[in-house]
């Protein structure tokens, strides 16, 4: 690993992350219209977002695949075919065809955010933290431009034509394939170990992982209904497709700035204290925005929201990069697992309460929930490299 920040490396790395996720930030803008043309419900439509999830069930598989290969290749190819298989949603002619696509997408998202983790902390020093919000930032800022993006061509040229942006991702391959391929390690990496070693390996983690786990399950709800379910709320409040989708981008705007802010932050006062000041503030805003009866307000409220319920990913990711272990990828691989099927789940809770409580008392109930958070952060603490 190298000792200095090469920051040339970690900003190549992070711009094939905007271009990669501003494809996967698509759905919840297109979401009103999907409901609209497949009548389906919100909890059939939490499904959509399960769907592109499914694939990060096979995280360690592709994890220890990526340990054993030249991960820099998964880099180059996945925002080509996350962009063709997100840019076909529009065209999909029923249900079952949105779920493959989605699932397609989520094949390639999964190898991506398995194989960048790794480069960036190989970049990175000693300062992981940083180079993780580096990282963050890229990604955030993307799905700040995605709604916008789709949103203008949903308005301009209709849901079928979403198409229409897909060589963005297909030319971003074709320029990272030209210049990562001079980063690839000449040496190749023995593919001759038993995979019980990497496994062992990983046991003594699992405390953290289990502290990392319930730290995510208390915050996960608010977090994707406040994602996933933004444009459905407010274009149900009134708003066209056009002001939800410019909202949702000020909450992944803010997203953005805190991406990059926490892992710099966290550098400063201890992961611990960060951690703790985003369990702290992240109900009292989200609650305000529930109890708002002026529409325009909450744009204003999102701010803080979206730096509180974003903050913790570069932390978070931070940590389980500096776990000490030979196989990262493989160690990601099970942080991402653990990730995506907590989320999974709680989608489907989320759209679930949606249709019988409303989004409103949805959000006042996950608000809550999301100070359960506290105690775990002292559980990472704890057993974070043990």
């Amino acid at each position: 690993m190298n000792k200095k920040f090469d920051i040339k490396k970690v900003a190549l790395i992070s711009s094939s992350h905007f271009f990669h996720d501003i494809y996967t930030s698509f759905l919840s803008t297109m979401l009103p219209l999907l409901i609209n043309k497949f009548q389906i419900t919100l909890f059939l439509s939490s499904f959509l977002d399960v769907a592109r999830k499914i694939p990060t069930l096979f995280n360690p598989l592709f994890g220890l695949t990526a340990d054993k290969m030249k991960i820099e290749y998964f880099v180059i190819f996945c925002p080509a075919f996350t962009a063709i298989s997100m840019s076909l949603i529009g065209i999909a002619n029923s249900y079952a065809g949105l779920i493959i696509l989605l699932m397609l997408s989520g094949i390639s998202n999964a190898l991506f955010h398995i194989s960048t983790p790794v480069l960036i902390k190989r970049y990175s020093g000693k300062n992981t933290a940083t180079g993780m919000s580096y990282f963050m930032l890229f990604g955030e800022s993307a799905r700040t431009l995605g709604p916008i993006l789709i949103a203008f061509i949903l308005l301009h040229f209709g849901l079928e034509r979403s198409y229409i942006v897909m060589p963005i991702g297909i030319i971003t391959s074709v320029v990272l394939y030209m210049k990562l391929k001079k980063m690839v390690p000449k040496e190749k990496v023995s593919k001759k170990e038993k995979i019980t070693k990497p496994i062992k390996e990983a046991k003594k983690f699992i405390p953290f992982f289990i502290s990392v786990g319930g730290f995510i399950i208390f915050r996960a709800g608010i977090k994707l209904v406040l994602t996933l379910f933004l444009t459905v709320f407010l274009t149900k409040k009134g708003l066209s497709l056009w002001i939800s989708g410019v909202f949702l981008s000020i909450l992944q705007f803010s997203g953005a700035i805190s991406s990059f802010a926490s892992g710099y932050i966290s550098d400063k006062i201890g992961y611990k204290n960060m951690l703790l000041l985003t369990a702290l503030f992240t109900p009292l805003f989200t609650w305000f925005i529930s109890i708002s009866n002026n529409t325009f307000l909450i744009p204003v409220l999102l701010l803080p929201v979206g730096f509180f319920i974003f903050s913790p990913g570069p932390v978070i990711l931070g940590l389980v990069q500096d776990l000490k272990s030979e196989y990262p990828a493989f160690i990601n691989s099970i942080y991402m697992t653990l990730n995506f099927c907590i989320s999974s789940l709680l989608v489907i809770i989320v759209g679930y309460s949606g249709d019988k409580l409303g989004l409103e008392t949805t959000i006042v109930i996950f608000s809550a929930l999301s100070l359960f958070s506290i105690p775990f952060v002292f559980l990472i603490h704890k057993y974070h490299n043990p």
